[in-house]
């Protein structure tokens, strides 16, 4: 009954808090299956002049969420097929400001939908304003980020050129690059789903205590004629 009775519990915790925190889509300017435009991209890294271009789009996420995961399209086009970072920035002033999150992504020659996940609770807010881009980890890779597809303009910024101090960004408003940004939304107030589970569990352990309380009662179960509660009695009040 004890055993029965914790894997119960333990099942329906689990299921209410699967249910209660989602991922979901809180960014997204891919096209329609995941579609970008194409032979339009800006340059990320610069092989070979000494630049080292890291271009980032401003957005603002459409629900609050703990950042779960990034997808951006990449074209490559010459030099080290070392990872990129996916970072994600604050704003500083209508400019990329500090690295709240980042995390190393794989490339390949063919190019295409690269992909990287976020590691702790990196906490988006659907009312402020942040910072999407990519950066090198060469000096001899050259790569570029493909333009969205859906018409979406906003401030889009880039570090890294020859005549930029370090640190310096300059800010226009274009067509951004291509991404989407998957976060865990953590429901305050639970679903008609989530209440629901809840009380078919506790129906189900108040099925199964009187079933067992019946087989305890019968004549031969155990040696007893019947099973007999004590008496109840009024509480003395709180313990310490």
């Amino acid at each position: 009954m004890i055993r029965y009775t914790r894997t119960l519990i333990l099942a329906s915790a689990l299921s209410v808090a699967a249910l209660a925190a989602q991922a979901t889509t809180v960014y997204d300017t891919l096209g329609q299956g995941d579609a970008y435009k194409l032979k339009q991209t800006w340059i990320l890294g610069s092989a070979g002049i000494g630049a080292n271009y890291s271009p980032f789009a401003q957005f603002s996420p459409s629900q609050s969420g703990y950042l779960l995961s990034a997808v951006a399209p990449i074209a490559y086009t010459q030099g080290d097929l070392a990872p990129i970072r996916f970072e994600l920035r604050s704003d500083a002033s209508g400019r990329p400001g500090a690295v709240i999150a980042s995390t190393l992504v794989n490339i390949s020659a063919q190019g295409g939908l690269v992909s990287g996940s976020f590691v702790g609770d990196v906490l988006l807010s659907d009312q402020q304003r942040y910072w999407f881009g990519l950066a090198t980890t060469s000096p001899n890779t050259q790569l570029g980020w493909y333009h969205n597809p859906v018409g979406a303009v906003g401030l889009q910024a880039f570090s890294g050129a020859l005549w930029q101090a370090p640190g310096d960004w300059f800010v226009q408003t274009a067509e951004t690059g291509a991404f989407q940004l998957d976060a865990r939304i953590v429901s305050d107030v639970p679903e008609p789903s989530t209440t629901a589970l809840m009380g078919l569990g506790v129906l189900l352990l108040a099925f199964r205590s009187a079933s067992l309380l019946r087989r305890k009662g019968q004549p031969g179960a155990g040696g007893a004629s019947g099973l007999r509660l004590p008496p109840l009695t009024p509480a003395a009040g709180p313990r310490a």
